[in-house]
């Protein structure tokens, strides 16, 4: 956008001006280099809008956009009839999807072939992309710099949590444009060093499943048979299968129990949410307090120490040096958020009222192994099945984990299952930092090309 620029008065010709904001009027310069000629993002993007009628008992995909990644998937598949706003959008392989929502965050990408055909509500936009002129992976990278996403936070309005795209600002917006070749060339470098993040990213969302056949093997657990079919007629089963009788039929020995070791119940060798008591320290002092947040997805990992008084804690979870912390609450249960907490402030911290505490009471107990137990996948989706609450706010019962038969191996053996573990994840974030630095290098080097 032309302007002259003073001390304390910016000018711009009325003609440049496509969104009457003070932040687009006074948008800086995105420092594009002049290496390349420009063009505005209008000229080789043409909105299309191809509306359609939501047909009951019809199945339609819809997709999701995520933010910064710019990555299109499906979300869904529903029948019409389920989907409640009737006029919708048809997308297709190969254009560019925008949410005018979070286009700020970085909401935006070339729909996958996946989605051919899915449908998006009046909340996106999708455009023909001129093959032409640009290849459109070549636009998405652009428009991933965070220079390009501060401008699409300047160009967006309304209110705090619904800031919306200005979608001329956007189209006039300017971006280098090489010709096709030399962006083929610019791709080509990039996805050298990303694709080498990209398989690291692959290599690391096997550990989980290389993590469970390992405990599954070294406690001699069976893999979950299928479900018998029920064909209406006589279903056998055999006796040694059934811990006890049901009504329903066979009542299920437990996703984790081990024909090789002895099977506890988990409440039997640890306690579950035991007493903690402050009464020691005066109100004043201090403790750790580690909310929901602090506790990554990664295993055994928790950020932070943040502190409050003894005083604050009320009507907060309580816990001490060496406890297990293990989310109850969905989605953080299933994402394997838990970890066990050490060197807290005074011994003692505070959290999350949706964490389950588990405590050590025995040296015949690794708490290290527990933990690998209650972060197996096989584990994490049958406690699902037996969610309590209201949807969006579904928990873990307290029986559950009570009830929860676990194998019980000698000490030397949960240990060396425990360290063993630990490794697989050790490697694994070794993985991940070096995929990180692949990416970081693959970004650095198309900024270098297209900044000044």
């Amino acid at each position: 956008m032309a302007k002259m620029t003073y001390k304390f008065l910016h000018l711009a010709n009325y003609k440049d001006i496509p969104n009457w904001s003070v932040q687009y009027a006074d948008e800086e310069d995105l420092g594009f280099t002049k290496k390349y000629p420009m063009a505005r993002i209008g000229s080789f993007l043409t909105r299309r809008k191809e509306a359609i009628d939501i047909q009951d008992g019809i199945i339609y995909k819809r997709v999701t956009v995520s933010t910064k990644g710019g990555n299109i998937t499906i979300r869904d598949e529903k029948d019409g009839k389920l989907i409640g706003t009737k006029k919708q959008f048809v997308i297709h392989e190969g254009q560019f999807l925008l949410s005018k929502i979070d286009a700020r965050n970085g909401a935006y990408g070339v729909v996958p072939a996946i989605a051919e055909g899915a449908i998006i509500t009046g909340n996106f936009w999708t455009y023909d992309v001129d093959y032409k002129r640009i290849n459109p992976q070549f636009l998405t990278l652009v428009t991933k710099t965070q220079q390009f996403l501060d401008f699409a936070e300047k160009s967006s309005n309304g209110t705090t949590n619904r800031h919306y795209l200005q979608e001329d600002a956007f189209l006039n917006q300017q971006i280098p444009l090489p010709s096709l070749e030399e962006q083929e060339k610019i791709l080509k470098d990039y996805y050298i060093n990303y694709d080498a993040f990209r398989k690291s990213q692959i290599e690391i969302n096997k550990t989980k499943s290389i993590v469970e056949r390992y405990v599954f093997s070294a406690l001699s657990i069976p893999q979950k048979e299928s479900e018998n079919k029920n064909d209406g007629f006589i279903k056998f089963q055999h006796f040694s299968k059934l811990l006890s009788w049901s009504v329903n039929g066979s009542y299920k020995k437990g996703i984790l129990y081990s024909t090789m070791y002895e099977n506890k119940l988990l409440d039997e060798i640890v306690a579950i949410n035991p007493q903690t008591s402050f009464r020691h320290l005066k109100n004043e002092e201090m403790i750790s307090f580690i909310p929901m947040q602090s506790i990554s997805d990664e295993f055994a990992c928790w950020t932070g120490n943040d502190q409050c008084s003894v005083y604050d804690s009320k009507g907060y979870t309580k816990f001490k040096d060496g406890d297990l912390l293990w989310a109850k609450i969905t989605p953080c249960m299933q994402n394997g958020k838990s970890a066990i907490v050490q060197n807290l402030t005074n011994g003692l911290g505070c959290g999350s009222t949706e964490f389950y505490v588990i405590r050590n009471l025995t040296i015949k107990i690794d708490l290290r192994y527990i933990h690998c137990l209650l972060r197996l996948e096989a584990l994490l989706n049958d406690a699902t099945k037996h969610f309590t609450g209201s949807a969006g706010q579904q928990r873990v019962p307290l029986s559950y984990l009570k009830n929860l038969l676990v194998p019980v191996p000698p000490i030397d053996i949960q240990k060396e299952i425990a360290n063993h573990v630990q490794k697989i994840y050790d490697d694994a974030e070794k993985v991940k930092m070096k995929g990180l630095k692949s990416k970081n290098e693959a970004e650095h080097k198309f900024e270098q090309l297209i900044f000044g």
